[in-house]
C-alpha cells in the first residue's frame, strides 16, 4: 500500500498537468477573461475570487507533491501529505454531481470526452489509496470524558479555521441548479434556489469533512480537530454540529465564547493530540 501511496502522490500533479494541456488551460483561460473583465463587471468579482482561489489550489497540487519528495522534514511531509489527502477525497466528493452530469450528456466522443473520464478514474484511485493511507497525525474519534486535561483552541485560530474553510468551500462548491435546470439558473427564483443548494453543499461539507477526517482544510493548517465534550464522537453529533452552523449569527458566536454549534451538538475544538502529550508529560513528571 505504502507503494500504491507513492504512486498516487506523483499522479497528482502529472495528472492535473496533462488534463491542462489537453483542455487548452481552458479554466486558465477563462480565469484570465474574468480578470480582465471584472473592471466593468462587479457581479463577476465573486466567481473572480473563486477561479483565484482555485489556481492557488492547483499550484498546491502541483508544488506539493514535489515538495513532498525532496524535503528531509518529515513534519512538513506529514502536513502536505494531510493536505493533499484531504483534497483528494473532499474534491471527489464534490465532483460526483458533475461527473453524473457528463455521463448524462449526449456528447459526441472525442480526445476531450475521453480526457474527463480518464481523470476521474484516476481522481478515485488517488482518493481511495489516500484515504486508505492515513498520515501520522490522523485523528480518530476522541471524547474528553476519557481525559484530565486537554489544549483547546483559541478564538485567533477559530476564525483562522473559518476564514480558510470559507475559502476552499468557494471552489468546491457547484450550484443544483446547473444539473438540474441550468434555465432557471440566473432568475431571481434562481437566486433563492442557488442559495438554498449552497446552504445544503455547507452542511455536507463540514458533516463529510469532519466524519472522515475531524477536521476540516483550515483545522489541518493549524493543528486543531473537533472532539466530543462527553459520550461518544459520531456521525449523529457531527451532523448535529453542522446543522447547528446554519444558526443566525453561529459564525460570530465565538467572538463572546458562544460557540453555538458546539454547545449545541456537545462538542469542542482542541489541538490534535494534545490529550495525549499532556498525559504524556504528566505520567514523565510522575517517574521522575
Amino acid at each position: 500500500m505504502k507503494n500504491l501511496k507513492i504512486v498516487a502522490i506523483a499522479l497528482i500533479p502529472l495528472t492535473l498537468i496533462a488534463y491542462l494541456f489537453v483542455w487548452d488551460f481552458g479554466v486558465q483561460r477563462y480565469f484570465y477573461t474574468l480578470l480582465s473583465e471584472s473592471g466593468y463587471r462587479p457581479k463577476s468579482w465573486t466567481e473572480l475570487f473563486k477561479y483565484f482561489i482555485a489556481q492557488v489550489i492547483g499550484l498546491f497540487e502541483i508544488v506539493g507533491p514535489v515538495v513532498y519528495f525532496l524535503t528531509t522534514s518529515q513534519a512538513i511531509k506529514i502536513k502536505i501529505y494531510s493536505l493533499l489527502r484531504y483534497m483528494a477525497v473532499m474534491g471527489l466528493l464534490f465532483s460526483i454531481p458533475s461527473l453524473f452530469w457528463h455521463l448524462t450528456q449526449n456528447h459526441d466522443f472525442d480526445l476531450k470526452i475521453l480526457s474527463i473520464y480518464i481523470y476521474y478514474l484516476i481522481s478515485i484511485f488517488i482518493a481511495v489509496v489516500l484515504w486508505l493511507v492515513k498520515p501520522e497525525d490522523d485523528v480518530d474519534f476522541v471524547s474528553l470524558a476519557d481525559y484530565e486535561m486537554v489544549a483547546y483552541s483559541s478564538a485567533g485560530q477559530r476564525l483562522l479555521n473559518y476564514f480558510v474553510d470559507t475559502v476552499y468551500f468557494s471552489t468546491i462548491n457547484f450550484s443544483w441548479l446547473i444539473y438540474y435546470d441550468p434555465e432557471i439558473y440566473n432568475t431571481s427564483s434562481g437566486v433563492w434556489l442557488n442559495l438554498a443548494g449552497t446552504s445544503i453543499n455547507f452542511i455536507l461539507y463540514y458533516f463529510f469533512a469532519e466524519l472522515l477526517f475531524r477536521r476540516t482544510i483550515g483545522k489541518i493548517l493549524t493543528n486543531t480537530c473537533v472532539v466530543a465534550t462527553h459520550g461518544k464522537m459520531g456521525p449523529a453529533r457531527i451532523l448535529g454540529r453542522s446543522l447547528a452552523r446554519l444558526i443566525p449569527f453561529d459564525v460570530l458566536s465565538f467572538l463572546w465564547n458562544g460557540n453555538w454549534h458546539d454547545k449545541v451538538s456537545g462538542t469542542t475544538v482542541v489541538h490534535a493530540h494534545s490529550w495525549e502529550d499532556i498525559v504524556f508529560e504528566g505520567e514523565e513528571k510522575e517517574a521522575n
